[in-house]
């Protein structure tokens, strides 16, 4: 059981803290003096990711990461896939709110900038949507581990337990001794 018990927290507690974040930058795109330069800009998107998924879809691989051993009777197969899929997962939702955020400033500041076409002020963006490209193929990557991994699980592959997971008394032992 020790994939799931030490897999939960940590996606978890990511999520509880990407919601403070959201949370918090939600307060401060508000601002009437921030709005108006990054309303129509990514910065908008990059909120957009930052709640779906730095926390709520994170928040999800964690119940599930919790809640599928217990419903198949198995457990996950590697502890390493389940530290790449998070890692990569945890840098590629890092890296596209951070190029979006900044690239959203930029392009807001470039919009308010009346000598400036608006042309100038997309192109003036591009760094930072190949910095997003980057950050959508290791999400894409931390997606295909999950499915994998996933997939081992479903199709037996997956240590088996002689009751579900949730009934087992080895579970018990293995978090007493982990406390």
């Amino acid at each position: 059981m020790v994939c799931s018990v030490t897999a939960r927290p940590r996606f978890t507690v990511f999520g509880a803290i990407s919601y403070t974040v959201f949370s918090l930058l939600g307060v401060f795109l508000s601002l009437r003096s921030v709005a108006g330069y990054v309303h129509f800009s990514e910065a908008s998107v990059a909120y957009s990711h930052l709640g779906l998924y730095a926390f709520f879809t994170m928040i999800i691989f964690g119940s599930m990461y919790y809640i599928v051993p217990r419903l198949v009777g198995r457990e996950w197969r590697y502890a390493s896939l389940i530290k790449l899929h998070f890692w990569s997962s945890t840098y590629g939702v890092g890296l596209m709110v951070l190029m979006l955020f900044v690239g959203g400033i930029a392009q807001g500041s470039s919009m308010h900038d009346p000598s400036l076409a608006f042309t100038e002020s997309t192109a003036s963006i591009l760094p930072y949507l190949r910095g997003r490209s980057v950050s959508g193929l290791l999400l894409t990557i931390a997606h295909l581990i999950f499915a994998f991994h996933f997939g081992l699980m479903l199709f037996g592959l997956g240590r088996t337990a002689s009751v579900p997971t949730f009934l087992n008394p080895q579970e018990e032992e293995a978090v007493k001794d982990h406390i």
